[in-house]
């Protein structure tokens, strides 16, 4: 293992490197190619183009989601939100009714 050719000073994995995602970093896309990117993947995987569209998850796989996902902390549990924070979604929210 060595490290990672980005800079970032992240462990590799015997043989890369970069890790996973480092080997773009820092280059800047043109607006041409932002364009030609956002083009071609417009549309795509909605829909009937979606492999899932149409179909539902079975009881059985629901119940092993949850069960895998039992017990897990979600990421902003402990975390308090500020008073701007606060504020902005109070904002956001001005006008829609409360619901019980």
């Amino acid at each position: 293992m060595g490290l990672c050719n980005c800079g970032c000073g992240g462990q590799t994995r015997e043989g890369n490197q970069y890790i996973s995602g480092h080997n773009r970093r820092g280059v800047t896309v043109s607006n041409i190619m932002r364009e030609r990117n956002r083009a071609s993947h417009l549309g795509k995987g909605l829909g009937s183009d979606n492999s899932f569209y149409g179909q539902h998850h079975t009881q059985e796989t629901r119940q092993t989601q949850r069960e895998a996902n039992l017990g897990r902390t979600p990421w902003n549990k402990e975390i308090p939100l500020t008073k701007k924070h606060i504020t902005h979604i109070s904002m956001g929210r001005r006008g829609i009714p409360y619901r019980k």
